[in-house]
C-alpha cells in the first residue's frame, strides 16, 4: 500500500493592486495535491518534475522515510512578469513507500503461509535415469511492483545413498535486490529440494551381441610373438594354434559416472570359464558411453598372456562362449553373451627345393611328377608337417602332373613352376568334409628340367620367341622383366640387357600364351619441368601432342586422359615429394603391332602380346616402351645411352652475398643476368645453416607449391608457357630463411642436381645449365661483363662485372667511330662489382661501346644513350 505525503505551497509576490485573486495551480502531471499562487497581477507558473527510483532506498536523496522506494520531486516557480523581481519558488517532495514488502516465511513445499511470496518445489523421486533430469519443479514466486526478484540454484550430488542410486541436493536461492543487505543477508532466502534417482535399468550394450567368427585377418586378432611351426598340442614349448585377442564393447549408461565389469570365456572344449578380465572400472564419458575391453596379452594367466587363446577345432559347430558382465552405480547388471569361433586363417610357410630334373620315360614318352617331391621344409603353425597337402595348382587340388611329349613347353631348360602348400583347413560348409577351397594355402616357386635323352619325343629343340623393347625414339630399354605365361605352365622371367632384347628358347606351346613386360623403378628418370611446359601447351591447345605414346606418358595419374591433375602429380615427383607416382608405374609397354582406334585418345591400349599358339620361331614380338611423365624423350633408357644437352647456354641466378648471424631472418632476393624468354627452371639447393621459411614471388610467380623442403635441402620447379624475360636488376623471387648458424651466404647456399636436376628451358626448348653466384662473393668467381642497366638510358646507368681476383679495372667508353669519350678506373674485389656511368660525362648520344680491362681479361658490350 502506498501513502502520499502532500505539501501545500503558497507563493507570494509584490502587490500591485488591492484586489487579491487566488489561482489554483494545475498541471498535466497530477503528482499530488496542487498548490496555488496569489498576485495582484497576472501569475506565470512553471512546474518541473524529477523522478528518482531506488527500490532499496539507499540512494534516494534527502531524509527518505523507512520503506521508501521512489521519490517524486516537483519544483514550482511563480512570477508576475516584472523585471527585476525574483520569482517565488517552492519544492514539493512526494515519497512512495512500500509498506508491504516481498517476504518469505515458508520452509516447506506445503505453502503453509499463503501470504508469503513463494511456493517451494517439493522433493522428487525418479525411478528412471534420463540423460537430462527434466522438470523436477521450481519455485513459484509472487512478487509485486516494488520488488526485484532473482532465482538461482546449485546442485550437490551424492552417489551410493540409501534408497537411491544417487541423490541431488538442489539448493534454491531467491533474492529481492530491493531489500538485499550483503552484511546481514536480509532479502535472501534459501531452500533445499531433495531429488532422488532410483534407477532400475542397467547399462545398455550399444552393439548387438551376435555370434562371430574371428581370425588373424580381423581387427583385434593377432598371432603370438613367439608363433612357430606346429610342435604338437602336448609340447610345453608350443605357441602355435592360438591367437591373442584385444576386443572391446561399448555400453550406454545415463545414471553413473563409472561402471564395473568383468569378462569370462568358456572354451569350446571345457566347462569351466576363464576369467579373462577381472573386475575392472570403466569411466563413463560425456556422451554417457563407457568402453569395456580386454587384451589377452595383459592377462593375469601366464599361458594366455604368452600364447593367447586356442583355435577352435576344424569341425563345424565348435565355438567358444564369451560373457561380458557390467554393473552400474545403482547395482543394476547387464550381460552380453555370444558365441565366437577362432579360426586359423594364417597361410602355411612353403619352402621348396631348388629345382628338380627328370626325364621322360622311354616307354610311352611321359613322366609323372608329384608336387610333394618339391617340398624342402614347409611348415604351418597349426597343422603337422606330415599332414600338409601339396599341389601344382592353387585353384584345384592337383597333387601330381604328367608331362608328355605333347605338353612339355620346352625340353632341357629350367621351367618355372608353382608348388602350393595347404593346411588342414576348416569345415566352413559344415558338410563333414574339408575341401581344397576351405584350406589356407600359399606357394613357393621352383624349377623343373625335363629332358628326352632317348629321343622318344623326336625333335625337341622347340621354337624361339624373341623381341626387343624400344622407346618411340628408338632407344633400347634395359632392366625390363619379360614374362611368358601359358595355361598350366610357368616360365622363367627374362630381364632385358642394354640392347633391350629378350628371347625364350626351346618352346613347345600348342595352346594360347601371353607375353608381358614390366619395369617399375626410377620414376623421376627423364621427368623434368620441360615436360610440364609441353603438357600445359597441349592442354592450352598451343602445341598439341600428336603421338599416342606421348599422351600415355602425360597421363601421370593413370586416369585415361590428360589434365591439370597430371601436372600437379608430376611436379610433386620432380620436387622429390613423391619417390614414385601413386597411381601409375614408371614404365608402360604397348604391343608394337597394336593399332590405336584413336591416336588422339589412345585409351585403352594393349599392354600384352597375346598369341593363339607357337608353330615356329617368332622373332618380332616387340614392345614400345613409354616412360611415364617424359614427353620430350630425355629418359636414360639404358646404361650406354648418352644424353647431350641440346642447348649451349647457362642461366645464371645471382644473389647478394653478406654475413648473417644465427637467429636472423634472412631474405635472399634472386636475380639473373641472362634470364631471356625462360619458360621454366628447376634445381636442388643446399642451404646449410639456414632454415627455410617460405618463398615470395617477384617477376616469376613462386609459391610453396613450387618448392620441396627436406631439411637443409630445397627443390624448386617453375614454368610459364610463353616464357619470362628479366633484367639484371629484376627480382625473380625471394627466399626467406632463419639462420641457424653464422656465416657468409655464398658459403651456405649452393645449387646442385642431387634431387632435382638443375636446368632451365627457353621458349625454343633449349635445355640450359642453371648456376648460382653471389655479388661480392669470394668463392668460385669468373670474369664476366654484364649489360648495363638500364639500357637505353639517360642520366646514370650501372655496369656489373665479375672478377676472378681482386684488382684494378679500366672502363673505356667510345663511340661508333672508335673515339674514346670516357675512361674510368677503380679498384675491385673478387666476385661481383659495379661501376656507374653518367650521360653528362658523355658528349654524344646514340650507340656507344664500353670495354672493361682487368689484367689479362677484356670484354666489350654495346649501350645506348637517349636524350
Amino acid at each position: 500500500m502506498m501513502h502520499l505525503h502532500t505539501m501545500m505551497m503558497r507563493a507570494f509576490v509584490r502587490t500591485l493592486s488591492s484586489t487579491i485573486q487566488e489561482t489554483k495551480i494545475t498541471t498535466s502531471h497530477y503528482w499530488g495535491i496542487d498548490g496555488w499562487a496569489d498576485d495582484n497581477c497576472e501569475v506565470n507558473l512553471q512546474v518541473r518534475v524529477r523522478v528518482i527510483d531506488d527500490c532499496s532506498g539507499g540512494d534516494l536523496p534527502g531524509n527518505a522515510p523507512d520503506g521508501a522506494v521512489k521519490l517524486i520531486e516537483r519544483r514550482f516557480s511563480a512570477s508576475d512578469g516584472n523585471e527585476g523581481v525574483a520569482p517565488g519558488t517552492c519544492t514539493q517532495r512526494i515519497w512512495v513507500v512500500d509498506y508491504d514488502p516481498f517476504y518469505i516465511t515458508d520452509n516447506t513445499c506445503n505453502n503453509s503461509n499463503s501470504q508469503d511470496g513463494v511456493i517451494w518445489p517439493c522433493d522428487v523421486l525418479l525411478t528412471t535415469c534420463p540423460e537430462d533430469l527434466g522438470n523436477t519443479g521450481e519455485p513459484t514466486v509472487f512478487d509485486d511492483a516494488c520488488s526485484l526478484i532473482g532465482v538461482t540454484y546449485e546442485d550437490t550430488r551424492f552417489d551410493f545413498v540409501d534408497g537411491a542410486c544417487f541423490k541431488i541436493l538442489r539448493e534454491w536461492a531467491i533474492i529481492d535486490w530491493c531489500q538485499y543487505n550483503s552484511q546481514t543477508g536480509e532479502g535472501l532466502w534459501h531452500y533445499v529440494q531433495v531429488i532422488k534417482v532410483h534407477d532400475e535399468e542397467g547399462p545398455e550394450f550399444v552393439a548387438p551381441c551376435e555370434d562371430v567368427v574371428l581370425c588373424v585377418a580381423d581387427e583385434g586378432v593377432s598371432l603370438p610373438d613367439n608363433n612357430q611351426a606346429f610342435l604338437g598340442e602336448d609340447n610345453p614349448l608350443a605357441s602355435s594354434c592360438s591367437v591373442h585377442l584385444n576386443l572391446s564393447r561399448t555400453v550406454h549408461e545415463t545414471c553413473s559416472d563409472i561402471v564395473e565389469y568383468d569378462v569370462k570365456i568358456y572354451p569350446y572344449n571345457g566347462t569351466e570359464y576363464i576369467l579373462i578380465k577381472p573386475t575392472t572400472t570403466a569411466v563413463v564419458d560425456e556422451n554417457n558411453d563407457a568402453v569395456l575391453s580386454f587384451d589377452t596379452r595383459q592377462s593375469t594367466i601366464q599361458s594366455i598372456r604368452l600364447n593367447g587363446l586356442p583355435y577352435n577345432s576344424q569341425f563345424c559347430g565348435d565355438y567358444h562362449r564369451i560373457l561380458w558382465s557390467v554393473e552400474d552405480g545403482c547395482g543394476n547388471w547387464s550381460h552380453c553373451e555370444y558365441l565366437f569361433r577362432l579360426e586359423d586363417c594364417k597361410q602355411p610357410s612353403p619352402v621348396c627345393i631348388n629345382g628338380l630334373s627328370t626325364v621322360v620315360m622311354p616307354v610311352g614318352g611321359q613322366v609323372t611328377v608329384w608336387a610333394k617331391d618339391f617340398n624342402a621344409s614347409s611348415f604351418d603353425d597349426c597343422t603337422p608337417s606330415d599332414e600338409l597337402l601339396y599341389s601344382f595348382s592353387g585353384d584345384t587340388y592337383t597333387p601330381s602332373f604328367t608331362y608328355t611329349c605333347d605338353n612339355v613347353p620346352a625340353f632341357g631348360v629350367e621351367l618355372s613352376t608353382q608348388i602350393w602348400v595347404a593346411d588342414g583347413g576348416t569345415d566352413d560348409n559344415c558338410n563333414g568334409q574339408i575341401s581344397w577351397s576351405e584350406r589356407n594355402k600359399d606357394y613357393c616357386t621352383t624349377t623343373i628340367v625335363i629332358t628326352d635323352n632317348t629321343g622318344i619325343c623326336g625333335d625337341t629343340s622347340g621354337s624361339i620367341l624373341a623381341g626387343e623393347i624400344l622407346t618411340d625414339d628408338i632407344q633400347s630399354v634395359e632392366l625390363v622383366a619379360v614374362s611368358l605365361n601359358a595355361p598350366g605352365h610357368v616360365f622363367p622371367t627374362i630381364v632385358t640387357s642394354t640392347n633391350g632384347q629378350y628371347n625364350f628358347n626351346n618352346l613347345v606351346i600348342p595352346s594360347e600364351f601371353t607375353v608381358n613386360a614390366d619395369r617399375n623403378d626410377a620414376h623421376r628418370n627423364g621427368v623434368s619441368t620441360l615436360d610440364l611446359v609441353k603438357i600445359q601447351k597441349h592442354l592450352l591447345g598451343i602445341e598439341l601432342m600428336n603421338s599416342p605414346y606421348d599422351l600415355i606418358a602425360a597421363d601421370a595419374n593413370n586416369s585415361a586422359n590428360v589434365s591439370a591433375i597430371d601436372l600437379v602429380e608430376l611436379r610433386k615427383l620432380i620436387l622429390g615429394l613423391y619417390t614414385e607416382l601413386p597411381a601409375n608405374k614408371s614404365w608402360r609397354f604397348v604391343d608394337k603391332s597394336f593399332q590405336f582406334a584413336d591416336a588422339t585418345s589412345p585409351w585403352p591400349f594393349s599392354e600384352s602380346i597375346n598369341m593363339a599358339g607357337l608353330q615356329g620361331n617368332e622373332m618380332d614380338k616387340d614392345f614400345v616402351a613409354i616412360k611415364v611423365g617424359d614427353v620430350n624423350n630425355t629418359v636414360k633408357a639404358n646404361a650406354t645411352q648418352i644424353l647431350p644437352r641440346n642447348g649451349n647456354g647457362v642461366v645464371n641466378l645471382v644473389a647478394d652475398n653478406r654475413t648473417v648471424s644465427a637467429g636472423e631472418i634472412v631474405e635472399v632476393a634472386i636475380r639473373s643476368t641472362d634470364f631471356a624468354s625462360i619458360e621454366g627452371y628447376q634445381f636442388t639447393m643446399k642451404a646449410n645453416g639456414l632454415e627455410f621459411r617460405g618463398v615470395e614471388s617477384g617477376l616469376v610467380a613462386m609459391s610453396d607449391e613450387n618448392m620441396g623442403v627436406f631439411g637443409s635441402t630445397l627443390t624448386a620447379s617453375w614454368h610459364k608457357v610463353g616464357g619470362v624475360s628479366a633484367t639484371a636488376s629484376d627480382v625473380l623471387f625471394t627466399l626467406s630463411f632463419q639462420a641457424t648458424a653464422a656465416g657468409q651466404l655464398s658459403e651456405m647456399m649452393t645449387i646442385n642436381s642431387d634431387v632435382t636436376e638443375a636446368e632451365a628451358y627457353n621458349t625454343s626448348s633449349d635445355i640450359k645449365d642453371l648456376k648460382l653466384s653471389f655479388r661480392g662473393s669470394e668463392i668460385g668467381a669468373e670474369f664476366a661483363l654484364y649489360q648495363n642497366e638500364p639500357n637505353p638510358f639517360k642520366g646514370t646507368t650501372l655496369i656489373g662485372y665479375d672478377l676472378p681476383a681482386a684488382g684494378n679495372v679500366i672502363l673505356t667508353v667510345f663511340d661508333v667511330t672508335g673515339k674514346v669519350v670516357v675512361v674510368k678506373e677503380q679498384e675491385s674485389v673478387k666476385g661481383y662489382n659495379t661501376i656507374s656511368v653518367n650521360s653528362k660525362d658523355i658528349p654524344s648520344v646514340g650507340v656507344l661501346y664500353y670495354r672493361l680491362d682487368a689484367n689479362e681479361y677484356t670484354a666489350t658490350k654495346k649501350m645506348i644513350i637517349i636524350e
